[in-house]
């Protein structure tokens, strides 16, 4: 008789290995989808935490540019010459330059509001910044002088109050603006930073009434030309498009439609350029005007740019639609699009989105109220002054303070218990840094943590360590480290993670998991 070899049966209830890898959340913060159905890459936290392709960075830090102001600045206007750049700060009083990091000297212009729309417009005469607020008088600054702009003088506009214009906007070489209580926009002739304003009306083709909030432009194609197309937006959520290039001439400058979308959001600073596409902040979230179009104008929150945070920005809104220093800038720099939430008319935290990948974040302790790019680099106006943003590794010398948690993981099997007892972060860093390590289960939103001290290697000495034996001080280097968290058993874990720093940059690609797996009980 042929033996047979004897078959070891595992018995009942064995508890087997956990042994995994979490990447980090390079998909971003999402607020859409329940937690037990988002993606392992998706992130329930992620706060001053910016994802990118392949790992999410601690955001940059912010330093002082220019402080002692007499009142806090709230905007911020570049005007940007042929050979020369110059920033400049508005408060409820007075606007003052803040080209180069120092003190605040004296105004170069009083004004008894900050709340400036502006562009740079260039004719044969020179380079002009133009800049209107619904108060004051427009404003012209060369390069060299401030003029205000009423109907009368050297350069004079007429037709309308300058004082009534609430913002500007360059479009096929014509200045256009809106007026406070119109329906009606109004622009110059070619070329022209002054002359007499006519008057392009609107109120009958905005059927659901409202005043025109904002106008901007859009083109097809990447570029700009005699193609692009002209949108007016009402204050009631609709949009006007137009196209042509000659609003005196009937047949060059015709509708395209009139599409119904969602009440703005920001007053004129609704519209932000990114790259060729027109964005459009409202009531519903932050959209390519091009979507729009192809949708032609029936949209929903799930066409967003802001889908995946839709809960939050839905609630932003509601709460905070009121306040004044909404804005949406793109920063390529950081291939970033930042929208400013304020919170308060002192406070405010930014929902930024990565343009590559499209993934969210939510930024804290910047407490913006206004943002202008400047020689490329992001600045921003706020109660400390005009500070420059994702600059360093701290905020104005205070750490920044780093918080996640990842999509809750079922590791493979929804229908089996696991314990989760160590975790290692896989960190990149450029100097040790402290926080704590965490694991919350089964959705209960209390987690469990353990310290994290996270040190690399000493950075090599000059003229004393050896070039190819030796990592530089100041350079990424891996560092990881088990941590020991005290977490029960159950069937979702999802991991937490908190860092503050103010020495070093952070680079997590993901954490290293172990523990047992168990059965159903």
């Amino acid at each position: 008789m042929m033996r047979q070899p004897a078959v070891r049966r595992a018995a009942r209830g064995l508890r087997k290995a956990l042994s995994d890898f979490l990447t980090a959340p390079t998909g971003g913060w999402n607020t859409r989808d329940p937690l037990d159905r988002m993606r392992p890459a998706d992130a329930v936290v992620l706060e001053n935490w910016y994802p990118r392709p392949g790992s999410v960075d601690l955001r940059g830090g912010a330093r002082s540019h220019v402080t002692g102001f007499g009142e806090a600045p709230e905007r911020l206007m570049a005007w940007v010459g042929p050979a020369d750049s110059k920033l400049f700060a508005a408060t409820q009083e007075g606007i003052y330059e803040a080209s180069a990091a120092g003190t605040a000297g004296a105004a170069v212009m009083a004004v008894t509001s900050s709340n400036f729309s502006w562009t740079n417009f260039a004719v044969l005469g020179g380079a002009y910044l133009i800049a209107v607020n619904g108060e004051d008088a427009l404003l012209q600054f060369d390069g060299t002088t401030w003029a205000s702009i009423t109907g009368v003088g050297a350069i004079s506009i007429t037709g309308v109050p300058t004082t009534e214009l609430t913002s500007v906007v360059a479009l096929h070489r014509r200045l256009w603006f809106t007026r406070a209580g119109s329906s009606s926009a109004y622009y110059l002739p070619v070329a022209q930073i002054g002359g007499a304003l006519v008057e392009f009306p609107l109120g009958q083709v905005f059927s659901d009434g409202g005043h025109l909030a904002a106008i901007g432009s859009w083109s097809s194609d990447p570029g700009a030309g005699q193609d692009d197309y002209t949108v007016f937006v009402s204050s009631e959520g609709e949009l006007a498009i137009y196209r042509g290039y000659d609003p005196s001439d009937a047949s060059n400058f015709t509708k395209v439609g009139v599409f119904p979308v969602a009440a703005p959001v920001g007053g004129h600073r609704c519209l932000a350029r990114l790259g060729g596409d027109l964005l459009l902040l409202c009531e519903l979230g932050l959209f390519r005007l091009s979507q729009i179009l192809s949708e032609k104008g029936q949209i929903t929150s799930e066409l967003a740019l802001t889908d995946k945070i839709n809960r939050a920005f839905a609630t932003a809104v509601a709460a905070h639609r009121t306040n004044a220093h909404w804005q949406v800038i793109a920063y390529p720099g950081e291939q970033a699009l930042l929208v400013n939430i304020p919170v308060t008319n002192s406070y405010s935290e930014q929902y930024v989105m990565n343009t590559q990948t499209g993934a969210w974040s939510r930024f804290v302790g910047w407490g913006v109220q206004g943002m202008a790019l400047f020689e490329r680099r992001l600045y921003a106006a706020s109660l400390i002054g005009v500070s420059q943003l994702w600059a360093g590794v701290d905020d104005w010398s205070a750490a920044i303070r780093g918080r996640l948690q990842l999509a809750y993981n079922y590791f493979g099997t929804r229908g089996d218990r696991k314990h989760v007892k160590l975790i290692s972060p896989s960190l990149q860093t450029t100097t040790a840094v402290n926080g704590a390590l965490g694991v919350d289960v089964d959705f209960a939103m209390a987690g469990v943590f353990g310290a994290a001290a996270v040190n690399p290697p000493a950075g090599a000495l000059w003229d004393v360590d050896s070039w190819d034996d030796a990592y530089w001080a100041g350079d990424f280097t891996m560092s990881s480290g088990w941590v020991s968290v005290s977490a029960p058993e159950g069937f979702a874990h999802s991991l937490l993670y908190r860092v503050e720093t103010r020495t070093a940059q952070l680079k997590l690609l993901g954490f290293n998991v172990a523990g047992q797996k168990g059965g159903p009980l």
